[in-house]
C-alpha cells in the first residue's frame, strides 16, 4: 500500500511541475532573471549562476517538505483534525 501512494505522490509532484512550467512564462517575474542572479558575458563566452532563483527555490521546497512531513505524521498518529486531541481521549471535567 506505501508503493502505490508514493508512486500517486510523485505523479501529483509532476503534474504541478508541469503546470507551473507551462504557466510560468505569465508569473510577473522570470524565475531565472530574478535581482541577484549571477550573469557574466564574455568575449568567448559566458557564464550564469542563478543564485537568488537557487535560495527561493529551497526555501520554497523546503517549507513544502516540512508541511508535507508534518501532515503525514498526524496522519500517521490518527490525528487528523490539526494535532487537537479528540474529545473522548481528553479527561471531561464535569462542573
Amino acid at each position: 500500500m506505501g508503493a502505490s501512494r508514493l508512486l500517486i505522490a510523485i505523479g501529483a509532484v509532476l503534474i504541478a511541475a508541469g503546470v507551473f512550467i507551462h504557466f510560468a512564462g505569465r508569473l510577473p517575474f522570470k524565475l531565472g532573471r530574478l535581482p541577484g542572479d549571477i550573469f557574466f558575458h564574455g568575449k568567448h563566452g559566458s557564464f550564469y549562476f542563478p543564485l537568488t532563483t537557487c535560495i527561493l527555490l529551497s526555501g520554497a521546497l523546503s517549507l513544502l517538505l516540512w508541511a508535507l512531513r508534518r501532515w503525514a505524521a498526524s496522519f500517521a498518529t490518527g490525528r487528523s483534525h490539526g494535532g487537537a486531541a479528540s474529545p473522548s481521549a481528553s479527561p471531561q471535567s464535569s462542573l
